[in-house]
């Protein structure tokens, strides 16, 4: 008998799509109505100030928005609906899939798209998804470019010396076990956005190397930063001996402090023996 139910973490496309459902729609049409509008202009085809408005029958579903220079087309809607999922054509609900395998998109005019084929596969059990995230410390980054060709070709086994020398520093003047902080390197323009997924592995002729330095405290990961300068501005390679340089740094002093980090420690899928199981209701 309430008329307001105010509630915790859902499926964004769910609460579009509860209504539909609960009226006897097409639960594929539903889903997908909720997955083109939970981000609201964001499926048009620049994303701008106004609402989103579907029209739903039982054959179809129209998508149009209203705001001053707002417009749908096919593609907008098609790759809106693709987007933030690992599979593009089936995305997982806690009740079942979305299933866009056989979707078409069609403008009805210059600013709507008529949505048919989508479907729902139901899932054998109900499901719920369970997310966290914890504090692992605080960080300190510091960001340069390198594009002598020497140290381009030999990345891997300079920064492994470059990290054995912060390590060495980090003891000998901070007293700091390697248990008690980390380093991690990311080289731009070899492997630093997909890792070890890349299929490219020739690099360019330069790279932006940054260096994330993470410590339980602020202090301390600001004073490891600090001690990681010097290795990495003159730590040797064979072809070049004497004062080298191989970094330039983006910024002067190098360390930018970051503050508390946190990373997901917690990305599972429960299944509760009912749907209501695992929620408190008052």
């Amino acid at each position: 008998g309430a008329k307001l139910v105010i509630a915790g973490r859902s499926s964004d496309s769910s609460l579009f799509a509860a209504m539909p459902i609960m009226k006897g729609f097409p639960e594929g049409l539903a889903w997908h109505a909720g997955k083109v509008m939970e981000c609201g202009t964001q499926v048009c085809e620049s994303a701008g100030r106004g609402v989103i408005y579907a029209r739903m029958t039982h054959d179809d579903l129209v998508v149009r928005p209203y705001g001053q220079g707002l417009r749908c087309t096919p593609q907008s809607v098609a790759a809106h609906s693709f987007y933030e999922n690992g599979d593009p054509y089936l995305h997982a609900e806690s009740s079942g899939t979305l299933d866009l395998t056989h979707s078409t998109y069609e403008a009805v005019d210059d600013f709507s798209v008529r949505i048919r084929g989508s479907g729902f596969i139901h899932a054998d059990q109900y499901s719920v998804k369970l997310e966290g995230a914890e504090k692992i410390g605080y960080q300190s980054v510091i960001v340069g470019g390198i594009r002598d060709p020497y140290f381009v070709r030999q990345i891997d086994p300079w920064l492994a010396g470059v990290r054995a020398k912060i390590v060495t520093t980090a003891w000998e003047v901070l007293k700091l076990e390697e248990d008690d902080y980390r380093l991690d390197f990311h080289v731009y323009g070899r492997n630093a956005v997909m890792g070890p997924l890349e299929p490219v592995r020739e690099p360019g002729h330069e790279i932006g190397l940054v260096l994330n330095v993470t410590a339980k405290t602020q202090e301390l990961a600001t004073k490891l930063a600090d001690v990681s300068r010097q290795p990495l501005l003159h730590h040797p390679i064979p072809e070049w001996s004497g004062s080298i340089t191989s970094i330039a740094f983006l910024h002067n002093p190098p360390t930018l402090d970051r503050g508390a980090v946190y990373r997901f420690c917690l990305n599972h899928v429960a299944l509760p023996r009912t749907e209501d199981e695992m929620f408190r209701t008052s």
